[in-house]
């Protein structure tokens, strides 16, 4: 058996964010397949938050160095033999390993004329990401020409409908009850990504009027949790708050059943478009969606390119998701198995 300490390595510096990482998931795993079938090891790095969610979504075991902590080990450093930088915003990864031959996507450009606007962090790109995946991909041999990467989706498992009804049971939603998903909360450095909390509770208001139970869903971090809790209180009491509660499978799981989700363009949204529900995420010219949108079936974008998100209207978002809804009515995947 040759000895694995002598094989080439591939470095793959992981996304610093969610969405950004489901994006990435089939090129990680594509690269992890390659590595295998090229007798090379594969090294995820990059801080530790990362690594859990990157092996979640790409369903691939990744062997992983927490070079927040410390730097890669000389031993390791001197068999890498080739790098992918997956931050899409930080591109000094090229220069830590400069004897690596390293592939990135086309950089993202900082919108310089919105800055005093929407603040830094105003990203835009000359195509979609995923699109900019691919290219890079092939430059560094691992995608032939012509041959595409498959689009972004949570693993088969986690959105089977005994996942559905386990992840609905868990979090108290009734047999054949109506639900849809509301994620409010963004980046906390974004705030021109958020819509309005009075326009979520306007939407979700409407809903629960119909029959239809709001769950409110978010990350651990306490703004978030604030504003998931800020957002219930508007609407009812029957209005689920789960945030900080789900596990990636558990958000995959839930928006499987859902009639849709409606959310800023953030992680979870991305999450639940991948778990194979409609999503109606909020867009403007800061975060392009010919750039960022989910490009999982029943995707719809709202862009409103050169206006502020903050500038939607609650019955805007109503009349896109009515429209929808009466061309293809939801019946709930955990619906249609005799239990």
């Amino acid at each position: 058996m040759p000895d694995s300490s002598a094989r080439p390595v591939i470095l793959v510096n992981l996304p610093r964010d969610l969405g950004d990482g489901l994006f990435c998931a089939p090129a990680l795993k594509k690269i992890a397949d390659f590595a295998a079938a090229q007798g090379m090891e594969i090294v995820t790095v990059g801080a530790k938050h990362r690594h859990g969610w990157a092996e979640t979504v790409s369903g691939t075991t990744l062997p992983f160095h927490d070079t927040a902590a410390a730097p890669l080990p000389p031993q390791t450093l001197s068999r890498a033999a080739l790098g992918f930088n997956f931050d899409f915003y930080e591109h000094s990864f090229c220069d830590t390993y400069p004897a690596v031959p390293v592939y990135q996507p086309e950089k993202m450009e900082v919108v310089e004329k919105d800055t005093a606007q929407f603040g830094a962090g105003a990203v835009v790109g000359k195509k979609h990401i995923f699109d900019l995946l691919n290219d890079c991909l092939r430059d560094a041999g691992v995608l032939k020409a012509g041959e595409k990467l498959p689009l972004p989706a949570m693993p088969d498992a986690l959105t089977r409908d005994e996942a559905v009804r386990e992840a609905q049971k868990k979090f108290g939603l009734e047999d054949g009850e109506k639900y849809a998903i509301f994620v409010p909360v963004c980046a906390a450095n974004r705030p021109f990504k958020r819509w309005q909390i009075e326009k979520f509770a306007e939407v979700a208001s409407h809903y629960e009027a119909q029959g239809i139970t709001p769950v409110i869903i978010g990350g651990p971090a306490e703004a978030e949790k604030q504003t998931c809790a800020d957002l219930a209180a508007r609407i009812s009491s029957k209005a689920k708050n789960i945030c900080g509660q789900t596990s990636l499978g558990d958000i995959a799981a839930l928006a499987r059943g859902a009639q849709f989700t409606l959310g800023n363009d953030t992680g979870p949204t991305h999450i639940a478009a991948a778990g194979g529900t409609p999503v109606y995420t909020l867009y403007g010219y800061y975060n392009d969606p010919a750039t960022w949108q989910s490009l999982t079936p029943g995707h719809t974008a709202k862009p409103l390119v050169g206006a502020k998100i903050q500038d939607i209207a609650a019955l805007d978002a109503i009349a896109v998701i009515d429209t929808a809804r009466s061309a293809a009515p939801r019946i709930a995947p955990a619906a249609q198995t005799p239990r």
